[in-house]
């Protein structure tokens, strides 16, 4: 390494740094790093990199540091957020952060139930971190694993959780301006959203609430920008999309993932009058009121004719999925293209008048 040193510093700094972004891989999940180095990862070749001399550190850091992961049990979070706050040498080069607070194995042993105190205190050490990256931030990913909670707690968590992040968010809460793509769930997309008034992504993970996912009506959908331009919804809460579906204006690409009935949910797309490119699932997928032939133990036994027919079967069925799946949905997306079914792609012919 030492003989390596004299060689490095006669590189420009711009040489440096497009060496360091070569080098950049993702250690795990979108291409995100844990800022606080876990003693069972190994370090990256990045890394490494980083650590030759002090120069090569400096130049380093921005690429080493852009994009963070804070990812721990509940029990943990408040303290992970607040040690991170206190390394503004890192936090100063963070343009895309990741935080996940679980209910995680450590949590579970203990009967740990998330109680409204430490929503509150994870949430204001949450705000101290974003009023530093407020400036840079581009992207932001917030979990706080509202499945876990839901499953471990009464009916009615995660609407009281709902409304206990929304509180804590109301008063000086950062403007995060730069913040382009921003992914969320069930208990803090609504507040987050507010604060990412130039959001024109939005991903989230919504929930169906066991007792009906009405409770979830906390959220003053009034208030809420209408930039977004893309948005993909995961999970079962049918009541919250409606909510998100009033800032639907100018959205001209939804993803869908989820098992609704089909008739029922496609009855939501009316406000999406810009949408050009709609994604869904894969055909089979799709609660459209027939029934997929079972596999199972089916092919044991096959001749290959057997199975050529059975795959043919299986083909036609789901070309008559997609066909019923474009007629039902092209009557409310007057401005529809694209539409994208599993890795089936079908293009809409336009259906304006001819000028």
């Amino acid at each position: 390494m030492a003989s390596s040193s004299p060689f490095l510093l006669s590189l420009d700094d711009d040489l440096i740094y497009l060496v360091c972004v070569a080098l950049r891989k993702p250690p795990f999940q979108g291409a995100q790093r844990p800022w606080n180095q876990s003693p069972r990862r190994q370090p990256t070749d990045l890394e490494l990199f980083s650590v030759t001399c002090k120069r090569v550190r400096e130049v380093a850091l921005p690429v080493v540091f852009a994009w963070l992961r804070v990812s721990c049990g509940w029990s943990k979070a408040a303290v992970e957020l607040q040690q991170l706050a206190c390394h503004k040498h890192i936090t100063r080069h963070t343009r895309e952060l990741t935080f996940v607070a679980s209910v995680d194995a450590s949590d579970k042993n203990c009967g740990m139930v998330v109680t409204h105190a430490q929503v509150r205190e994870v949430t204001a050490q949450l705000l101290a971190v974003l009023e530093q990256l407020s400036a840079r931030l581009t992207r932001l990913v917030v979990d706080f694993d509202s499945n876990q909670i839901h499953s471990s707690s009464q009916d009615s968590a995660i609407s009281q959780l709902q409304s206990v992040f929304a509180t804590a968010t109301s008063n000086d809460a950062p403007s995060m301006q730069f913040v382009k793509e921003l992914e969320t769930d069930t208990i803090t997309w609504a507040p987050l959203m507010k604060m990412c008034p130039g959001a024109t992504g939005l991903v989230v993970d919504l929930m169906q609430f066991a007792r009906g996912d009405h409770n979830s009506g906390v959220v003053d959908s009034s208030s809420l920008h209408r930039g977004l331009q893309r948005l993909a919804v995961r999970g079962s809460g049918m009541h919250t999309f409606k909510q998100i579906s009033t800032a639907a204006a100018g959205i001209t690409e939804l993803k869908l993932d989820f098992r609704w009935d089909f008739k029922e949910w496609t009855l939501l797309l009316e406000p999406f009058k810009q949408l050009q490119t709609l994604i869904l699932p894969d055909a089979d997928t799709l609660d459209l009121g027939f029934e997929w032939p079972e596999c199972g133990n089916f092919y044991y036994g096959m001749t290959s004719e057997d199975m050529r027919r059975f795959e043919e079967s299986q083909e036609k069925d789901k070309r008559r999925a997609i066909a019923q799946a474009k007629e039902m949905v092209c009557p409310f997306l007057p401005n529809l293209g694209l539409l994208v079914i599993g890795k089936d792609i079908v293009e809409i012919p336009s259906r304006k008048p001819p000028v």
